[in-house]
């Protein structure tokens, strides 16, 4: 049952002899009735965001209550296969009814991951588990993190300027750095050199 309401099924069982002579007493006619509780049904639904970031879904409203699902409330618990190099999920875990589910994932990996995350409903009443047709899932693609290496330049003699340095091919794009395509802000710390 995948409406958003129990849905009653009645069988009649009539009786016959081994002939096929059937029975005439109403008696011998059985009516079995059935409740059929709703199975949750819910959509997927993906997002974006920069690493470092949170996300955060109701799947109660997000996914069951949106076009598409059936509305019928529901408990969760959820499972990530494969983070893709990105960091700071724990992989699974429960969602009470109403509750969210939240992690801060970082990505320096240099280049764009979608983290998919299956939710496993179950309904409130009946506790009717979705089939695995009725999971569904919230996919978050994790847009990278520029990651950099430190370098130290020469010696200059005072008054003298210093090459120009350009961030993304001697910082970014070098040695341990991940070659995100980035733009950049500076600060500097003099001490008692003038001039800058």
């Amino acid at each position: 049952n995948t409406t958003s309401a129990p849905i009653t099924a009645t069988y009649t069982i009539s009786a016959a002899s081994g002939n096929g002579c059937s029975s005439n007493q109403v008696i011998a006619d059985r009516q079995v009735t059935f409740t059929i509780n709703p199975e949750p049904v819910g959509i997927n639904t993906n997002e974006t965001i920069c690493s470092g970031d949170a996300f955060l879904i109701n799947p109660q409203t997000d996914n069951i209550n949106a076009v598409g699902g059936n509305g019928v409330s529901s408990t969760f618990t959820w499972t990530v296969s494969n983070y893709g190099g990105v960091t700071g999920g724990v992989g699974s875990g429960p969602i009470a009814a109403g509750g969210t589910l939240s992690e801060t994932l970082i990505n320096k990996t240099g280049s764009a991951v979608t983290v998919v995350y299956t939710l496993f409903p179950i309904a409130q009443t009946g506790t009717c588990a979705g089939l695995p047709a009725s999971s569904f899932t919230h996919s978050v693609t994790v847009d990278p993190e520029p990651v950099g290496i430190n370098t130290t330049l020469a010696a200059i003699c005072s008054g003298a300027g210093f090459t120009p340095i350009d961030p993304q091919t001697d910082n970014i794009n070098a040695g341990a750095g991940n070659d995100v395509v980035s733009s950049f802000t500076w600060t500097a710390s003099y001490g008692a050199v003038t001039g800058g």
